[in-house]
């Protein structure tokens, strides 16, 4: 009988839209959700995408400097691959200095108003090779820049992506630029920058379907379905599939958006 409260938070470029039950009925539209666990339950917190279109997927990149071999390439930093561990690690600098940069050409001017960089993720150097201060410059020769954001104090991520917004920008070319680029001392204390995949986006708003709570009962989800034996961490993510599995017996959960869907599951603690 004890009362459970679900919040949803979207992350930066997605929109809370429902809680679904198993059935895919939806339960309500507000947030913040309150259920009576008197029964399992196996909810799903629904959100929608604001991202279009990646303008960045398959146009070619120049570099300040490149590793070339196997695993890295400048040509990764825009084939829609994330991290395939010992085969594509995405694309990484030389230690030639701490100013490294790779320039995206749209080959026609687009519109665009948020870069998404994935760091290398392959185990101990997740993250590392992201600067701690990235600007962001465009141009529509490739010989003079303008710098339109610079963002200081970069955080390390070991997991997910950086999003690195901005004012809407029109232009045919796209410069990232890192300084300050971090040592890594998982590999000798090296300072490269290094980028798994780097994605182009023009926000838009979408329009979010009726999503009118049905008021009929809850039915109760299958007996069948036992809880896990390990308890994923609360926001922990799997980048390919796009879900985000969350645990709680009681108290509050939060469902955070980094994909479609956010699935949340409970199990009546047993007296």
């Amino acid at each position: 009988g004890t009362k459970v409260t679900l919040k949803a938070e979207a992350d930066e470029g997605f929109r809370f839209v429902s809680w679904k039950d198993q059935s895919g009925k939806v339960l309500s539209t507000e947030e913040s959700y309150t259920v009576t666990m008197d029964k399992d339950l196996s909810l799903n917190a629904v959100f929608v995408s604001l991202f279009g279109e990646n303008l960045a997927k398959g146009k070619p990149v120049t570099v300040s400097s490149t590793v070339d071999n196997h695993m890295f390439s400048a040509k990764n930093l825009t084939d829609g691959v994330y991290t395939v561990t010992g085969q594509n690690e995405g694309w990484t600098s030389l230690e030639t200095g701490q100013t490294q940069w790779f320039v995206i050409d749209f080959k026609k001017k687009v519109t665009f108003d948020t870069v998404k960089l994935y760091p290398r993720h392959n185990g101990v150097d997740n993250g590392y090779g992201i600067p701690m201060t990235v600007e962001i410059l465009v141009s529509n020769d490739n010989k003079t820049f303008k710098t339109v954001a610079r963002y200081t104090n970069v955080e390390r991520l070991e997991s997910g992506a950086h999003t690195f917004t901005f004012d809407e920008q029109e232009a045919r070319y796209l410069k990232v630029l890192g300084r300050q680029i971090r040592q890594n001392p998982n590999d000798g204390n090296r300072t490269r920058f290094q980028v798994a995949e780097v994605e182009v986006y023009k926000t838009a708003e979408v329009t979010v379907p009726d999503t009118t709570p049905d008021t009929t009962p809850i039915p109760t989800p299958d007996s069948s379905i036992d809880a896990p034996t390990t308890q994923p961490s609360a926001g922990e993510q799997n980048p390919k599939a796009g879900q985000i599995a969350l645990w709680a017996s009681i108290g509050t959960a939060v469902a955070i958006a980094g994909a479609v869907t956010a699935y949340v599951i409970f199990r009546k603690r047993k007296k």
